[in-house]
């Protein structure tokens, strides 16, 4: 049942746990029974001393509490490396862009728009294959994976022969291995934080905005003394380092403590993990005939939990994340050529980039550490970030010098850094930590989808126009209309409470 996130205590659903069967198998093979693991998203071994302490006999549940430090910090800046290097990388494709032009004259800026756009797409789209993958191997499998995917697709990008080429190895390979790593990294650096966890998740995730600082520079450079090709072996070795993030994302359950002194903090087996791909009772009672017919889609259902989008909470803040992404982070890319046709120089134009990444950077830490703080509902401060963020790009319509286009550009990074890093805090806050899988891989395929028409729409805005104000009046509208969608979440919560009893009065007259 979904929570008002105001007085937020640390509850069993948002605790990972660590179940015993009863039935570990062969002791003389030192191997422990496949149905022996943990509720969270993260693999653990059955083997070692601190699952064996937690096991109980009588084949019990029994929550634990994550360190919310500690270690956990270790794992905030292994994910703050991802962060870097995966979506850093991909706020950087402009200037790659413009080297992939000049390496291959004969095709059109359109076609060479796909590298980017495809990476951008799949980066998003491909969230929920990691999500899946994070709850069966764990998330360090998984971004060690999408280390080697993102490595290897950048190192196959040095042999291109055309832009085709670049469109699979630059997009494609590129992408699904940026959604590995950068969907593990959220994932488990959300486990590992409870209280601390809208601070933890800023201090990562603004690993994003530090990257816009550094890499750009450095593709600069190698593009200089090493040209296209060069700089893509380059970076194919700088973000193998990922590797090293992954091997770091150690299973919380290692460094969790117990919750002890509550017996009824210890629940029987049968109530089992959401998901738990055993089969029920029920199941086991079904005709096979229903199982042949149903079988694949209650698999598809079951592993990416598509009951969520029946979820009334979910839907609001997935609606509201849908249309904010809408403007975040395409307006940042329509800076340039607004100020250049306003009269800004060259200069001007990149110190203006370098202010609103320095907001978003700022954004991402202040909020975060202030959230933590419950001076106010997280929900408020989403909605605020979302408010200032679009009444910034709405404001640059009206700019028309560098001061204004600096000042909006500020406001915008901060409001829009802040909305990113509280986005999977607020889904954790209302859905558990073990939803934070499902969910954020959810929401984030959703703004994949916008990322497909979002160029399509602004492009026409700028074609029917002549002038990139209907763009960004699109930009601040969206974002605008997302805040509104926020304020609806009370009512959902109310809703989704009430649906809740309702099913329990049935289930009990039944």
């Amino acid at each position: 049942m979904a929570r008002d996130e105001a007085h937020l205590d640390i509850t069993r659903s948002a605790l990972p746990e660590v179940r015993d069967t009863g039935q570990m198998g062969d002791t003389s093979s030192g191997e422990s029974s496949p149905n022996h693991q943990p509720l969270g998203l993260d693999h653990i071994d059955i083997a070692s001393k601190e699952a064996d302490v937690l096991s109980s006999e009588s084949g019990a549940i029994r929550p634990l509490i994550p360190p919310d430090g500690d270690y956990g910090w270790v794992v905030v800046f292994s994910g703050f490396i991802v962060a870097l290097l995966s979506s850093g990388l991909m706020r950087s494709t402009g200037v790659i862009y413009v080297a992939t032009l000049e390496t291959f004259p004969d095709s059109t800026s359109r076609i060479v728009g796909w590298v980017p756009g495809v990476l951008a797409i799949l980066t998003f789209g491909m969230s929920p294959l990691s999500s899946v993958l994070s709850q069966r191997k764990g998330c360090r499998f998984v971004t060690i994976v999408g280390a080697f995917t993102s490595s290897f697709g950048l190192f196959l990008s040095y042999f291109a022969p055309n832009v085709t080429y670049l469109i699979f190895t630059a997009g494609v390979l590129l992408g699904i291995g940026s959604a590995l790593s950068m969907t593990a990294s959220i994932i488990i650096v959300g486990h590992y934080f409870v209280k601390r966890r809208a601070l933890a998740q800023s201090i990562s995730l603004s690993g994003a905005s530090v990257g816009v600082f550094l890499l750009p520079p450095l593709i600069k450079v190698c593009l200089e003394e090493f040209k296209l090709r060069g700089t893509y072996l380059i970076l194919s070795g700088i973000v193998l380092h990922n590797c090293i993030s992954g091997i770091l994302f150690r299973p919380v359950e290692w460094y969790s403590k117990p919750v002890a002194g509550k017996n009824d903090d210890v629940k029987p087996l049968k109530n089992k993990p959401k998901y738990s791909t055993t089969n029920t009772p029920e199941e086991e009672s079904c005709p096979t005939s229903n199982k042949v017919i149903g079988g694949v889609y209650q698999s598809f259902i079951k592993i990416f939990d598509l009951q969520l989008l029946k979820n009334p909470v979910f839907l609001c803040i997935c609606l509201a994340y849908t249309f904010t992404s809408m403007a975040v982070p395409h307006a940042f890319f329509y800076i340039p050529p607004h100020a250049d046709a306003v009269g800004i120089s060259k200069t001007d134009v990149n110190t203006l980039l370098l202010l609103t990444a320095f907001g978003d950077l700022a954004g991402r830490i202040f909020f975060g550490w202030i959230a933590d703080k419950n001076l106010l509902p997280r929900r408020y401060w989403y909605t605020l970030n979302i408010t200032i963020g679009g009444a910034a790009v709405l404001t640059v319509t009206l700019a028309h010098d560098f001061v204004t286009h600096a000042a909006c550009g500020v406001v915008y990074g901060i409001g829009s850094g802040a909305w990113y890093c509280l986005t999977p805090v607020l889904l954790a806050d209302y859905h558990g930590n073990e939803k934070l899988g499902p969910t954020i891989s959810l929401a984030r395929l959703f703004q994949g989808f916008s990322n497909l028409l979002v160029p399509l729409v602004a492009g026409n805005l700028y074609h029917y126009t002549g002038e990139y104000l209907a763009v960004f009046a699109f930009f601040g509208s969206t974002m605008l209309f997302g805040a509104l969608i926020t304020l609806l979440l009370p009512l959902a919560v109310k809703y989704d409470e009430r649906s809740v009893i309702l099913k329990g009065k049935e289930n009990n007259s039944v």
